[in-house]
């Protein structure tokens, strides 16, 4: 038999063996061994913690602001921005259901401060309700159309919905041709290509012998995405009635929970008019998508457009044969906001 003193000292040793192994193990093993323990919704806080509280790319944020955002609007949505990245990075979900809290539009909206802090925090309630939003973009053309049929001799638009988030359409032209024709009321038209498209400006260009300018931009912005579509063209006019576009410029821009999937950038579909009725022709089309980050089940969108949903949105610009308008040789121009769904 063994003494006590040789058992003691086997288990001295034994204990030492495991104490020494353990003490050895890799740090990468314990971490991953750790955070295999810890839920989505508790790394998505961390990562949430983390971006919130690190500073922003200055670069970005003045891109963002010479795109017309404040300060404040722009670190936000690059914040916003940079979670959701990470979050597809590591294959994370928020799952969004009817167990989350809903909160009205009045308090959202009033509110806006602390639903954006609570957004960067991961609260599952201004989550929900920001995700709501994204309805407006594709189901709110009633109130749209109410709008600008409300103002129909404008050429930009502020389309403020009741949570707070806009839709604005603005064709920066200081000018605006009155055209004396019957009220124009604009409603959404399936055209052969079969997108939607609405025509937003109209007006007349006197171009002969020098190079003229026309831009147009379409945003939206809500609690949880900002998005961008511009479009710059150079034109003129021949003597020989056909109308040219020289030159065209496109730029997008995407942050939160829609995204850039493709762009064509600005493409000149058409450089001459072609007749009466077939114009000169530029345009950029954008194809957006909804993040597949928040498993929203409780089927926010009317059209369908759930996390994964795509859609093309455009700006077209079209430039019309050279007739006589007033006593004047000219072309009627036409800014479209258009989308494919």
């Amino acid at each position: 038999m063994e003494s006590a003193s040789v058992k003691n000292f086997k288990v001295m040793v034994l204990i030492i063996l495991i104490t020494s192994f353990i003490f050895n193990l890799p740090i990468e093993v314990l971490a991953l061994q750790n955070s295999k323990e810890k839920s989505n919704d508790e790394i998505i806080a961390e990562i949430c913690d983390e971006v919130k509280n690190s500073p922003v790319d200055e670069e970005e944020l003045l891109k963002l602001m010479r795109e017309g955002l404040n300060r404040e609007d722009a670190e936000f949505y690059i914040k916003l921005d940079k979670i959701i990245k990470k979050m597809e990075e590591n294959n994370l979900e928020v799952i969004l259901d009817n167990s989350v809290e809903d909160i009205s539009d009045r308090d959202f909206r009033n509110n806006k401060e602390y639903y954006r802090n609570q957004i960067l925090k991961g609260d599952k309630v201004a989550l929900k309700k920001a995700l709501k939003s994204l309805k407006n973009i594709f189901s709110g053309e009633e109130y749209t159309e109410k709008v600008m049929n409300t103002f129909s001799n404008k050429s930009a638009y502020e389309i403020i919905y009741p949570d707070g988030s806009k839709i604005t359409y603005n064709t920066k032209n200081s000018q605006r041709e009155n055209l004396n024709k019957e009220e124009c009321t604009k409603k959404p038209v399936v055209s052969n290509a079969g997108y939607e498209e609405t025509l937003m400006e109209e007006g007349v260009s006197y171009a002969y012998g020098q190079v003229e300018t026309k831009e147009a931009e379409w945003s939206f912005e809500s609690e949880l995405s900002y998005s961008k579509v511009h479009l710059y063209t150079e034109f003129l006019l021949g003597r020989d009635k056909i109308s040219k576009i020289n030159y065209a410029r496109g730029g997008q821009s995407s942050y939160g929970v829609v995204n850039i999937a493709n762009s064509t950038g600005a493409t000149i579909s058409r450089t001459y008019s072609e007749g009466k009725d077939i114009p000169a022709e530029a345009r950029n089309e954008v194809i957006f998508n909804v993040t597949g980050s928040f498993g929203a089940s409780f089927l926010i969108l009317s059209i369908g457009a759930n996390p994964g949903y795509n859609w093309t949105q455009y700006i077209i610009f079209r430039l019309y044969e050279v007739e006589k308008i007033d006593d004047k040789y000219g072309a009627y121009y036409k800014w479209y906001a258009a989308a494919y769904k």
